[in-house]
């Protein structure tokens, strides 16, 4: 492979992972803290359910390897309807280039 080509292929593989590796990061900051279950449960049905609706779709298990068994037990519902949306979503996340940013609805 000519090597302008194969930067051009890391690059994509590296922006196209972007949203589970800033999505991985920010479940990890959020068990840091403790924060109270439903604030959680809220956090990860958001990042599930824009990995469900991203191109190329990233689920569960891709987002946590190894941690899912254990999160699936803690918080079991962001698992079971993470392919939904629901009247209660407050948390608005945006992977980008930048990052992962969170907006939260008044």
């Amino acid at each position: 492979m000519e090597t302008g080509l194969r930067e051009r292929a890391e690059l994509f593989l590296l922006t196209e992972d972007s949203f589970r590796i800033n999505a991985y990061n920010i479940i990890c900051e959020m068990d840091k803290l403790h924060g109270p279950k439903e604030y959680v449960d809220e956090m990860l049905h958001s990042i599930f359910f824009l990995g469900w609706i991203h191109s190329p779709k990233y689920t569960p298990e891709m987002i946590l390897g190894d941690h899912l068994s254990t999160m699936m037990k803690i918080f079991p519902q962001p698992f079971e309807l993470h392919k939904e949306t629901t009247k209660t979503d407050s948390v608005l996340l945006c992977a980008g280039y930048g990052g992962l940013h969170v907006w939260t609805r008044q």
